[in-house]
């Protein structure tokens, strides 16, 4: 077989029966000229994820269309995105959720622009919500560069599906102790890489009701303190990058989030002595 050019990564935790709807979407490459790649990794599931996947894609596993990884030990979304990028051999790595959906009618079209575009390290494509259908972030007329400020400072219209550079990822992949926070593996590509493209094609359908998102609920709350630590790395980390609008509020946003965890966790542990 040869060099993919494209692997998908998917992690997946507990959610057999979300997950073939991600690869079943991903599946419809079939339908084009280009060498591909699957890769599935399973965060430690309990839910015997592994087992069913092996049974419903025996056909692709043996392939080699289809490659399934564990982690020993559940290391959350960016950890297990980092353990299938390890094992990824395209030269982009497109990473998709589980609960999401890539638009068939958009595959040859995310095709032609990965190969127009090889010199970025990364290609930001746009999303709809899952359910409504609505483009996700604020339209734009035409696809743009973003340098490391322009990035730290604006970042991407709303959440965009992340597409990196095989090479460029595997130096600066996410810090899977910040879950949720992968922005700061893409402030660390852009930099080393050179800028990042944010392209105008919608080619996601994206699940916004998740309450274990970072952006919701009880998912924002557990994370504030990982939300902290992100917004202090930024900050020592790209010193020189940001405005003194931005320092200010990556300082203010510091204590807002550790306000918010040192909260949770009193909240969490005066709510498990009433139960017991």
């Amino acid at each position: 077989m040869n060099k993919p050019f494209v692997s998908i990564v998917i992690p997946t935790y507990n959610r057999k029966f979300q997950v073939i709807n991600a690869i079943d979407s991903a599946l419809n490459f079939l339908k084009f000229d280009v060498v591909f790649e699957i890769i599935i990794a399973d965060d430690a599931s309990n839910d015997h994820t592994i087992d069913f996947l092996n049974d419903r894609y025996e056909k692709e596993l043996s392939k080699g269309l289809i490659k399934i990884f564990s982690s020993p030990v559940n290391v959350g979304a960016s950890g297990a995105k980092n353990l299938g990028a390890f094992y990824s051999k395209g030269y982009w790595i497109i990473f998709l959720d589980s609960d999401d959906l890539l638009i068939e009618e958009q595959l040859n079209n995310i095709l032609c622009e990965l190969k127009e575009c090889e010199s970025f390290p990364i290609i930001f494509f746009r999303s709809v919500d899952l359910d409504t259908g609505e483009l996700i972030g604020l339209p734009k007329k035409r696809r743009y560069q973003l340098n490391t400020r322009q990035f730290l400072e604006t970042g991407t219209p709303g959440e965009c599906l992340p597409v990196v550079s095989n090479i460029a990822f595997k130096e600066h992949n996410y810090l899977s102790s910040l879950r949720g926070c992968e922005g700061f593996a893409y402030s660390k590509i852009i930099n080393s890489y050179g800028d990042a493209l944010v392209s105008t094609l919608v080619v996601r359908r994206y699940d916004m009701s998740d309450v274990g998102r970072l952006s919701v609920g009880d998912g924002f709350n557990s994370r504030s303190c990982e939300i902290a630590r992100y917004h202090f790395l930024l900050f020592i980390q790209f010193f020189s990058y940001l405005s003194n609008k931005k320092k200010l509020k990556s300082i203010l946003a510091v204590f807002y989030y550790i306000f918010k965890c040192s909260f949770w966790k009193i909240s969490k542990s005066f709510k498990l002595r009433k139960v017991l």
